[in-house]
């Protein structure tokens, strides 16, 4: 009776050991995953840190084939903080300002402007910040040329 009391203590024993032993090696996995992840997520901070950040105001421009302009513009952050609205202005001269031949308001989360009813042929157009009504910076001159469509 001894003998089979032993018996069953000693295969109770090595399945406890051998489960801890399962486990443990499992966390130690665990923990290498999520030190490897933690790892690769510093690398891609890295990355997003290495980016030229945008100082002031930085505008695009597409012309569509239907005459029509997508203008997007990005904005850094001390000028979020103060604009209350940005407006696009353009007009047939470089570097028009406010209120140019045309204008149109955008509001202040907003960073794009699908613009129809331009002017066929060579025209330019910028985006400034507004505060309290007053244009407080520009973008970059962006020239654009329309072409007629027929």
């Amino acid at each position: 009776m001894k003998k089979i009391y032993f018996s069953l203590f000693s295969l109770f024993l090595l399945i406890l050991i051998g489960g801890g032993c399962e486990k443990a090696n499992t966390n130690n996995q665990n923990e290498e995953n999520t030190n490897s992840k933690s790892a690769f997520e510093n690398i891609v901070d890295e990355k997003e840190n290495q980016k030229e950040e945008t100082k002031g105001i930085k505008a695009n421009a597409e012309i569509n084939t239907d005459g029509t302009v997508d203008v997007y513009w990005d904005i850094d952050n001390d000028i979020k903080e103060k604009a209350g609205s940005y407006r696009l202005v353009y007009d047939r001269t470089e570097n028009p300002t406010h209120p140019g031949y045309m204008w149109f308001e955008r509001g202040n989360t907003q960073r794009n402007k699908y613009w129809t009813g331009l002017p066929t042929g060579e025209g330019y157009i910028r985006v400034c910040a507004v505060k309290d009504t007053k244009c407080i910076e520009y973008s970059n001159n962006i020239k654009i040329n329309i072409p007629e469509i027929e």
